[in-house]
């Protein structure tokens, strides 16, 4: 294999071991979901071909197609996230106003988006509009998402903010029918309007016997080592409690931890968790985490 690792293709020099590579880091994490962990396999069997071509002197892959396999690799990591999205749903129907989403529409839709990806060659053209795609369901989980906890825990939203809520998710279904595309910005707009409702609606916020079970269950993270994501999703930090690697929310998505003991600046001390007065790893702690009668 090493004869043909490297591809030349117009001057460009393609590393395929290195796609190959790319294409087996994500078969573990899309095990969970079939037709997702079909593409990968797909990816991965269309690049063993292609070394198996170039072995036989056979022109192995033409410059369209291995953009359309570096875009493939490149959005397989947010379908993951998408569908842990839609899977948090369970069986939850979600009604906004005359509209109703259910998690095995947006699955559909999902998977149908999957399969169209297994062509051979994506236009870029055809590659905007999967990506613009993946961002509309992507919204519409998380707007599903916020109305189930909000189910779930008993609140109630304003008159107005129900309605805006409603309208984000008809204009999310209309978006490239009714409306133009969506895009990033559509994306971080829904964030921002969802996270300030968690926080005016207190969604998620933990409570008292929550803290006291999640103590007792974690009793050897020592004191101060609690963190929370962007969205304010809980996470830990084990051994001394200084952050040496970034990682992803289990939630989110969200970029979490750090490096060189210190977390990222988007993420907060969580000392609501543990009544830590300061980050375990800081200047600040010293004996501060501690309390002396």
């Amino acid at each position: 294999m090493e004869e043909v690792k490297r591809l030349n293709m117009k001057g460009t020099e393609i590393n395929i071991t290195e796609l190959q590579s790319s294409a087996e880091s994500h078969v573990t994490h899309t095990k969970p979901y079939k037709v997702l962990n079909s593409l990968v396999l797909h990816v991965l069997h269309y690049l063993d071909r292609a070394i198996s071509s170039a072995k036989r002197n056979i022109p192995p892959i033409l410059p369209h197609e291995i953009n359309t396999v570096q875009n493939q690799l490149a959005i397989i990591p947010v379908l993951v996230e998408l569908m842990k999205c839609i899977s948090s749903l369970g069986t939850t129907l979600c009604s906004f106003g005359s509209l109703h989403l259910h998690a095995s529409s947006l699955t559909i839709e999902t998977e149908m988006l999957i399969q169209f990806l297994k062509n051979t060659y994506l236009t870029p053209q055809q590659t905007n509009d999967i990506q613009s795609e993946v961002i509309r369901i992507f919204c519409l989980a998380r707007i599903c998402q916020f109305k189930a906890a909000i189910l779930n825990e008993g609140k109630k939203l304003t008159s107005s903010d129900e309605q805006e809520l409603n309208a984000l998710a008809v204009l999310f279904v209309e978006f490239g029918i009714k409306q133009p595309q969506a895009t990033e910005e559509d994306q971080k707009h829904v964030d921002e309007r969802i996270n300030r409702w968690k926080n005016i609606y207190e969604v998620g916020k933990l409570t008292e016997s929550e803290r006291l079970e999640i103590i007792r269950a974690m009793s050897d993270i020592r004191k101060g080592a609690w963190f929370k994501c962007p969205n304010g999703h809980y996470y830990c930090i084990g051994d001394c409690g200084g952050a040496m690697e970034e990682g992803k929310c289990l939630e989110c998505g969200a970029h979490i931890g750090g490096g060189s003991h210190r977390i990222r600046n988007d993420n907060q001390h969580a000392s609501e968790i543990d009544n830590s007065h300061h980050p375990a790893w800081s200047e600040e702690n010293n004996m501060g985490n501690y309390d002396f009668d």
